[in-house]
């Protein structure tokens, strides 16, 4: 009995040290950090972005992709061009563009009064969206 649990003991060793060499094996073969990332680039690629369930943006655009380990991780998109979009129920009902001079009158007239009804919307105003060029 005590040469059978001897013999189980260093059994257990003996599997110890070739598992350590096992996993020093596979330690040395790993790929190294900065060579796990990997990049594509292309240009005028068409892209389709999706907002929400109604919305989408359809655009022509160069794109880099950046993976780790094989999985997208990253992509950028540059010279963007918007060809189509359909806004998302987010923006219940849609869009309003409006002149930068009209908007700029409509603040400085509701500014002249200190209703906080007034103030609040003049902040809306000033915090909208000012667009100088758009390819569409």
């Amino acid at each position: 009995m005590k040469k059978a649990v001897l013999a189980f003991i260093f059994f257990l060793i003996g599997l110890m040290f070739v598992m350590a060499a096992c996993a020093k094996q596979d330690a040395e073969k790993e790929v190294p950090w900065e060579e796990r990332f990997t990049h594509e680039s292309a240009e005028r690629v068409c892209v389709g972005i999706q907002v929400g369930e109604e919305g989408y943006y359809s655009l022509w655009a160069d794109t880099e992709l950046t993976y780790f380990d094989g999985k997208l991780t990253e992509a950028e998109l540059s010279n963007l061009v918007l060809l189509a979009f359909q806004h998302s129920e987010d923006w219940d009902g849609g869009y309003y563009v409006l002149d930068y001079a009209v908007v700029q009158d409509m603040i400085t007239c509701l500014r002249q009064y200190d209703d906080p009804a007034l103030q609040r919307i003049a902040d809306e105003l000033e915090q909208g969206l000012l667009m100088t060029q758009a390819s569409t």
